[in-house]
């Protein structure tokens, strides 16, 4: 039976001009059968989204076979993204002085240890309870939630809020982008680190056929992703929101580009070109910084 038609955006909230995106997310579980999820498409910021969004139970089902949801291998993988943990304090040093700053899907602490380090008073969230409990075991205080209207924190309580690659992951995007200008103090910060997908979807999704191998190549280049919108969509969406200064930073490697592959190094390097080449007007990097302010 067909999915009915959302009557709103999880991403922009428009209300009409929402269509299918042509194709369903196989999305893996680790003990039952994989669901699959319908996306739609909207017209009015160009995002793709999940509606109706994965449960809590199927989502904790799928945390056995990815990185970021094992703690043994989301340790060995936080290991590696070092340089990035340093580069990600150096940009927050740019814009504010250390104070209160929320990571939210923290996993097991090891950005908050760094931020901490560096003078910052942190606190985090996850709703993995084996990764919550590592961090809590290296003293942070990390707190397990879904979201973070949960954790009992103060309105404009944090100088910064980050979130470094589990916004896609968000069930309900825009209403999240809401709560956390809530949470931000006014000239509070914002930073993101995004996997931007959005063009090579849409090429993917161009150059083949409706059907089973589309699911199938699609939802493996989504990686368990609910929604994905350009960057130039998503920032005009913070800006509505209230948000300012909203800037977006490419090549934000999580991981040494001796460790990339060939491939994955040389679209680092034709982005960068291409980023340089328009003035910053055209940002496809792989990897992108998204920061702003909160007016």
């Amino acid at each position: 039976m067909a999915q009915p038609t959302p009557y709103r955006s999880l991403l922009c909230e428009n209300e009409s001009r929402i269509e299918s995106a042509g194709f369903q997310q196989i999305y893996q579980q680790s003990k039952d059968t994989p669901a699959r999820l319908a996306w739609w498409e909207c017209a009015a910021c160009g995002g793709w989204f999940v509606d109706p969004p994965p449960s809590a139970a199927m989502i904790e089902s799928q945390w056995p076979i990815v990185v970021y949801g094992d703690a043994a291998r989301e340790e060995a993988y936080a290991q590696c993204r070092c340089e990035f943990v340093k580069r990600l304090i150096n940009e927050l040093s740019k814009r504010s002085s250390p104070g209160k700053l929320l990571d939210v899907g923290c996993g097991s602490g090891a950005f908050l240890g760094e931020a901490t380090a560096a003078g910052w008073q942190c606190r985090g969230l996850d709703p993995n309870r084996a990764l919550v409990e590592i961090a809590r075991s290296r003293g942070l205080d990390v707190r397990q939630a879904w979201t973070i209207d949960e954790c009992g924190f103060h309105a404009e309580e944090f100088q910064v809020i980050t979130l470094i690659d589990v916004f896609y992951y968000s069930w309900h995007p825009h209403a999240d982008l809401q709560a956390l200008y809530r949470y931000l103090r006014p000239g509070g910060v914002l930073m993101m680190r995004l996997a931007n997908k959005r063009f090579i979807l849409g090429m993917m999704r161009r150059l083949s056929r409706e059907g089973p191998a589309r699911n199938k190549r699609l939802s493996r280049y989504l990686q368990g992703q609910f929604h994905s919108i350009s960057i130039s969509s998503l920032a005009r969406i913070l800006r509505q929101i209230g948000f300012s200064g909203v800037q977006a930073i490419p090549h934000a490697m999580t991981a040494p580009a001796s460790e990339l592959s060939w491939q994955g190094r040389a679209w680092y390097f034709a982005t960068d070109l291409l980023n340089c080449v328009t003035l910053g007007r055209l940002n496809l990097s792989p990897g992108i910084f998204l920061c702003a302010r909160k007016n």
